[in-house]
């Protein structure tokens, strides 16, 4: 089952629209990365098109870093970075606990 949209990242959105941006340094990057952030209205058909209920069910991407690997929610609303090929949820790398705590390495 597909988890839900965290409140955090609709009210995220609605102050900062979708964007490209950077990622400071943190886990489980050891340097700055790209982030590219989904609209709430483009992420089910993106998700459909990732194929995230057959290959990585219980996640949902909302944003990408433009280099191979999305980010996702899991269905606790923890943030973790997910290779696009070859994912499947043990390939999924802890990045933060909740999305206020990971919207404060996005710098616009």
């Amino acid at each position: 089952m597909r988890p839900e949209l965290p409140a955090a990242y609709v009210s995220y959105l609605l102050e900062n629209g979708a964007f490209e941006g950077n990622l400071s340094k943190g886990p489980p990057f050891d340097g700055e990365s790209s982030i590219v952030l989904f609209g709430t209205d483009e992420i089910d058909q993106i998700n459909d098109d990732y194929q995230l209920d057959e290959y990585a069910a219980g996640f949902l991407a909302f944003g990408s870093n433009g280099g191979g690997e999305l980010y996702v929610f899991d269905s606790a609303g923890a943030v973790y970075v997910m290779p696009e090929i070859g994912m499947e949820p043990g390939a999924a790398l802890l990045a933060a606990s909740n999305f206020p705590e990971f919207a404060k390495r996005i710098n616009r």
